[in-house]
């Protein structure tokens, strides 16, 4: 047993990879630049090389970054890969940092400052969204944009997921009052879990941009895909979760169906306004579209004839 798996951190970050270690190598570079250094570094290599993966983390542990690593024979999907990373290390705060996401230098030295000093129990900050492209295992950026979160109050949380794991910091202790990452969920697992931290402990936000999304938009590689790109998948289990929910607070009489229809016809009238909006607009480019055609039509006439 290396000495990393028994020591105790102030942060784990738990890193989820298959077969995808030139992702692996940019995530490393970037926890190597942290201003804040008292991390151990948790890579589940979920059913890809060993030998790859292997190198990667010998090579940065040989750059004194301290690093766990295990691995899966076969996928258990990325929930149960984050359980997995967490319960194999020892610190006070947890980070689950996917391998094809990135840091800035301070988010670690802030977040933890945040919660050192104040009563939070976990944080999250703003992000910057990346669209790449990847072509023989090199990444291209194709467009940035800023990702103001806004406030993850309970009430925002139920209508949608507002930010990615990699903006957030919290203590391992709430994991004890919660639970761990549904391994039921093959994706909104992070989501999910957040619900059910927001129900004992709010969730503090840093104003600054400090944490990298970065999202495939093409790819040659399928392994670089991103999850968030299987849109069926996303769509299926927020309706598992959210029928789930709703099951267990019926069967335990604290909702009732005369609320939820009540709500739901709210909800639809919200809907129609803005598909009535969505199709004035329609009609209105359409309109300019006919008025350009014959614009165009009447030129090409006089053009011809004249």
């Amino acid at each position: 047993m290396r000495l990393e798996e028994k020591q105790k951190y102030s942060v784990a970050v738990i890193t989820r990879t298959k077969s995808r270690e030139f992702l692996l190598k940019r995530v490393a570079e970037k926890l190597l630049a942290q201003s804040f250094r008292d991390f151990v570094w948790v890579v589940v290599n979920d059913g890809g090389s060993e030998q790859d993966v292997d190198a990667v983390v010998d090579f940065y542990r040989s750059r004194r970054m301290p690093a766990i690593v295990l691995h899966n024979g076969i996928s258990v999907g990325m929930e149960a890969a984050a359980n997995l990373g967490i319960q194999a290390s020892h610190s006070k705060y947890i980070l689950i940092h996917d391998d094809d996401d990135t840091l800035e230098r301070e988010f670690l030295e802030k977040t933890t400052q945040f919660l050192e000093s104040t009563e939070a129990r976990s944080v999250t900050v703003n992000i910057t969204e990346i669209h790449e492209t990847v072509t023989n295992k090199s990444t291209n950026i194709s467009w940035v944009r800023p990702w103001d979160t806004g406030m993850p109050s309970l009430a925002r949380m139920v209508c949608i997921n507002r930010f990615v794991p990699i903006s957030f910091l919290y203590e391992r202790t709430l994991h004890d009052e919660v639970g761990y990452y549904d391994e039921s969920l093959k994706v909104c697992g992070d989501w999910e879990f957040y619900l059910r931290l927001l129900r004992i402990s709010d969730i503090e936000k840093i104003p600054e941009y400090l944490a990298n999304y970065h999202i495939r938009d093409s790819s040659d590689d399928e392994f670089a895909i991103n999850s968030v790109k299987k849109e069926f998948d996303h769509q299926r289990h927020d309706m598992l979760v959210r029928n789930r929910l709703l099951r267990a607070e019926l069967s335990d009489g604290k909702a009732s169906i005369a609320s939820l229809v009540t709500v739901g016809a709210q909800l639809w009238d919200a809907e129609r306004k803005l598909w009535g909006i969505e199709q004035k607009g329609r009609e209105a480019f359409e309109l300019k579209d006919r008025i350009l055609g014959r614009l165009r039509k009447n030129w090409f006439l006089k053009r011809v004839f004249r």
